[in-house]
């Protein structure tokens, strides 16, 4: 099994890409001051996705969303992805993310606002299900598994993280180019091979 390691070198510009995730259940609360609220988890470790765009299946490190939280950065919560809908932000305190055992858990409080309102409903009634959050990846190892490949993300910057209702992959073609990358430079190396492979026997008189 062959593994290929790759990080974004100091200076290069990352690419931004979407992932989504459907939980056993999002949690609804509401308090007797009409303060309504969500939580769950927005990503899984070490569980293997669906096969995405036929191409691969991506999992994720337990140590990915480490640096980013511990940096601090201002991460929001979007309704379905829509900037201009912000349910909430971790600079403001409305957005609480975690690093449990299996995964990185979230904790929104809604804003009173109407699509606040509908983001509940949608999740309480069940219409919603899905979480997806959007990150730019540091660091990355590509292997191939039963002749399927295989992404782990390492060490991504996360930027946001949304309740939606459809999963959708609009960006993997970052993915889908850094594996053509990888299976390039495993056809190099293998041809590197097979030519040493060939000059040693060469030299033992064996061809």
């Amino acid at each position: 099994m062959s593994i290929a390691v790759h990080a974004t070198r100091e200076g290069m510009q990352m690419e931004r890409e979407i992932r989504y995730f459907a939980p056993e259940k999002i949690e609804t609360r509401a308090d007797e001051s009409g303060g309504k609220s969500l939580a769950g988890y927005a990503a899984v470790y070490e569980r293997d996705s669906e096969l995405i765009w036929g191409e691969f299946i991506e999992r994720i490190d337990p140590g990915a969303f480490k640096r980013t939280l511990e940096a601090g950065r201002d991460i929001k919560a979007f309704w379905n992805h829509n900037s201009d809908l912000v349910l909430g932000s971790t600079r403001a305190g409305t957005l609480k993310l975690e690093c449990r055992q299996d995964g990185l858990w979230f904790d929104l409080n809604l804003p009173r606002t109407t699509y606040g309102a509908d983001a509940f409903e949608s999740v309480r009634r069940g219409d919603v299900a899905g979480v997806s959050f959007g990150f730019e990846c540091r660091a990355h190892k590509w292997e191939k598994r039963q002749g399927v490949d295989v992404r782990t993300l390492l060490d991504v910057e996360l930027y946001e993280v949304s309740p939606c209702a459809m999963p959708a992959y609009p960006d993997t073609s970052v993915a889908v180019r850094s594996l053509e990358q990888t299976r390039k430079e495993q056809e190099s190396q293998d041809q590197n091979d097979m030519r040493r492979l060939y000059l040693a026997l060469t030299e033992r008189e064996i061809i």
